[in-house]
């Protein structure tokens, strides 16, 4: 008998002849997708698809294989991945996992990327337990916001929609980041600034206000970029569950320039218009804050928290315990009049 590989779910016992789980569909261990990729243990399973790794018997070198959950999927949505998968397939950047190949055999929707062994950036932060070092954040950021800014101005620009820390892996060769997940991507028409789809795409905590009415902007991955430098220079995230205020980088970490505070609260303005006009101006404007030298007064301004993640908030103190909730005032950094 051969069992299912989701062993939380499934664990469904099927014939050895089987190639497919009879209960969830999916492959089964020591499956040959396509006649090529062996299926050789999974590796993660989310929402809507689950990860394996697998070994590219052509190639003889082991791969990552993401396979779309057909419980939780629809055919069209099955069509829109495979669709998305060919385009993402045509980026190149060395902080953006490259799609090898893609396709459907039986139930499965599937697409090929390398196999990325040394963590993601989640485990990263989890390690810290605080703030990375500020060189790392700082490196972090310009990787992450110089691979967006590629897709988002190819010809078809290109959205993530989903970035967050579970979705930037460490390379094990060089350590850099590399964001996976572009399969889900959005791709605009040529020219189109905005666009919109019907399928809801995302993770609370990461995903900016205007993704939950299906628009696809830049911006929204902006907002994303802008949650994880904030983990990043803090150790925490901003948003709390119970609605109150984010506070400004520089209360849980005064090392950083005050000028940083504004730069990452307008990041992630619950307003796409009120955030920057594109990555480009965001990576300028954090540059910017490590080299003014300008004081600059502390100004309080209420800000509405627009979603609550599951994930650790800030405290209302630095004394408080990580994670603690509770009502904050939120202090932004506005320049004097010359």
């Amino acid at each position: 008998m051969r069992r299912c590989a989701d062993q939380v779910d499934c664990g469904y016992e099927n014939r050895d002849s089987d190639l497919f789980c009879r209960a969830c569909s999916l492959p089964l261990i020591h499956t040959m997708l396509a006649g090529r990729y062996r299926v050789d243990a999974l590796i993660s399973k989310g929402g809507y698809a689950a990860v394996f790794r697998g070994v590219d018997r052509n190639l003889s070198r082991y791969i990552g294989i993401k396979v779309l959950l057909p419980s939780r999927t629809t055919n069209s949505e099955h069509e829109h991945f495979l669709r998305e998968a060919r385009i993402a397939a045509t980026l190149d950047h060395p902080n953006i996992a490259p799609v090898l190949d893609y396709g459907r055999d039986g139930p499965s929707v599937f697409l090929v990327m390398p196999l990325y062994t040394a963590g993601s950036l989640r485990t990263r932060l989890a390690h810290a337990n605080g703030p990375l070092p500020l060189s790392e954040a700082k490196s972090s950021f310009t990787q992450l916001a110089s691979a967006l800014n590629y897709a988002h101005t190819r010809p078809r620009p290109v959205i993530h929609r989903d970035i967050k820390p579970e979705n930037i892996l460490l390379h094990q060769d060089d350590h850099r980041l590399v964001i996976t997940d572009f399969g889900i991507a959005r791709a605009l028409e040529p020219g189109a600034r905005v666009g919109r789809t019907v399928t809801v795409r995302g993770t609370v905590g990461y995903m900016a206000p205007e993704q939950t009415s299906g628009v696809v902007d830049p911006r929204s991955d902006q907002y994303g970029c802008a949650i994880v430098l904030y983990e990043m220079l803090t150790g925490y995230h901003p948003l709390d569950p119970a609605g109150g205020t984010v506070p400004p980088v520089t209360s849980l970490n005064p090392d950083l320039p005050q000028a940083l505070d504004d730069v990452v609260l307008r990041a992630i303005a619950s307003n796409p218009e009120s955030r920057y006009a594109d990555m480009q101006e965001f990576m300028q404007a954090f540059d910017a804050a490590f080299t003014t030298s300008a004081k600059v007064p502390r100004v309080r301004v209420p800000y509405q928290n627009p979603v609550a993640p599951d994930v650790h908030t800030v405290p209302s103190s630095r004394q408080g315990s990580r994670g603690a909730v509770q009502p904050r005032i939120l202090v932004i950094l506005v320049s004097k009049a010359s």
